[in-house]
């Protein structure tokens, strides 16, 4: 559990308040909770009601891997939080689609139909749908700096 704390003056009365990160093994991977416990000297503690928030949609995309099995960077796949749906299509330098993946957890491996791609510079398309603020649509390049 995180809190964070800070004083506040309400009547002339200074209360302490602290905001609670409730943590709950049974909430989703994406979700927050928080509680706010106010309290002052010689009177009784107050506490608000939990409220659950969805973590907001939060994406990382690589510009370059290297696809050589050193266990550095084999693989080019964005990682996120609050991604609720997601779609990525690597696209070859013609406009035809390589890879396609619907799992943020799976991701290109740099070979196309069992066959390693060459080092270049390919394009990427992602949508990706979050819990909170809607659509991320990026399109952009990524670089295979090493295969061998």
């Amino acid at each position: 559990m995180k809190t964070i704390l800070t004083n506040i003056k309400l009547n002339a009365h200074w209360f302490t308040v602290i905001f609670i990160l409730v943590v709950s093994t049974g909430m989703a991977q994406d979700q927050l909770a928080f509680r706010i416990k106010a309290s002052a000297s010689g009177m009784k503690d107050f506490y608000s009601n939990t409220v659950e928030v969805n973590r907001p949609l939060n994406l990382f995309v690589p510009n370059a891997f290297s696809p050589n099995n050193d266990g550095v960077n084999d693989v080019f796949k964005a990682k996120g939080e609050g991604v609720d749906d997601f779609q990525m299509v690597v696209y070859d330098r013609f406009g035809k689609p390589m890879f396609k993946s619907n799992d943020i957890e799976h991701g290109w491996d740099g070979f196309v139909a069992g066959t390693k791609a060459p080092i270049g510079v390919y394009t990427y398309e992602i949508i990706a749908e979050g819990f909170e603020l809607g659509t991320y649509r990026k399109t952009g390049t990524v670089m295979i700096a090493s295969n061998e």
